[in-house]
């Protein structure tokens, strides 16, 4: 869930009624639902975002997953310095079937991240 993403000061909310998600920049610029009411907690769910420090320990367990040791230092070099984001992705783009599993893990974490978010506050899956 992309709102989980977003730095710890941004809140996105999910519309009970529809389980659509309404990103916290849309709702800042008054491009939200016109029925929009942060306050009915029956109809709107907060989401806060998590940050970057999430972000980051993605990538660190990822990098761990690396079994080419010189891309993996590589890696490791990227994600502890200084724009750590864009020279981790600089140097899997590199690397074209690290960088598209990068994209399943990265994906399939977040759908996790979301799943357990979900469940801490009491929502769970419902059976087709």
């Amino acid at each position: 869930m992309d709102a989980l993403d977003e730095s710890e000061a941004t809140c996105s909310f999910i519309d009970l009624q529809t389980g659509m998600v309404w990103p916290a920049d849309l709702i800042d610029f008054d491009q939200g639902p016109t029925d929009f009411d942060p306050d009915d907690e029956t109809r709107w769910l907060a989401v806060t975002g998590l940050g970057s420090r999430a972000a980051w320990r993605l990538m660190e367990s990822f990098t761990a997953t690396i079994d080419d040791q010189r891309l993996k230092s590589q890696l490791e070099q990227a994600i502890n310095s200084p724009d750590a984001f864009r020279r981790f992705m600089t140097t899997l783009e590199r690397h074209a079937d690290q960088f598209t599993r990068w994209h399943r893990y990265r994906n399939d974490a977040g759908l996790g991240q979301a799943r357990h978010w979900l469940a801490n506050h009491g929502y769970r899956p419902i059976e087709d």
